[in-house]
């Protein structure tokens, strides 16, 4: 009997302790995550030549942001600024928000568990955006490799073959 009792006492005790560790880990992740960014009126884009590619002005415009996108997710799978940011004339977005993410991503997780954050750039950069699937029961685990081999990823790669190819003219 007395062996039985010292099992659930260990047991007890080790779920106590795993419970201390989970509320400490969310409390904290509450305290140390950016809130969302607020919704924004929509914008009017500088007035430029839309025959050329984004990359044509923004490498030198706004060098950080292209480096930021081209080592981004997005950049390494040859997504296009427009599909998130619109194509500058009729829409632009110079921030999108989780709808346009949704768009595309649309397994999302809605809010993170424990972080009261619902919006996906309340946590991750714009451009820069990393996953953690270990963390987000399996959202985000589908990375560059898996983006290659889709139909997704094969819509957009004549579009970034054109930025390329026009990035390159003299």
């Amino acid at each position: 009997m007395d062996r039985k009792i010292s099992v659930l006492l260990i047991v007890l005790l080790s779920v106590a302790l795993i419970a201390s560790f989970s509320c400490s880990s969310s409390q904290q992740m509450a305290q140390t995550t950016k809130a969302p960014p607020a919704p924004k009126a929509p914008a009017k884009h500088t007035d430029v030549d839309f025959t050329q590619s984004c990359l044509d002005c923004h490498k030198s415009e706004t060098p950080d942001v292209v480096a930021e996108w081209e080592s981004g997710m997005h950049g390494e799978v040859n997504i296009g600024c427009y599909i998130c940011h619109g194509d500058g004339q009729e829409e632009y977005y110079p921030e999108p928000n989780a709808e346009t993410c949704v768009s595309c991503h649309s397994g999302y997780v809605p809010v993170y568990p424990g972080t009261g954050v619902k919006d996906c750039f309340g946590c991750h950069d714009y451009h820069t955006l990393r996953f953690h699937p270990e963390d987000t029961g399996g959202f985000g685990d589908a990375g560059p490799q898996w983006m290659k081999s889709t139909k997704f990823a094969s819509n957009f790669q004549h579009e970034k073959q054109e930025e390329i190819n026009h990035a390159s003219i003299p």
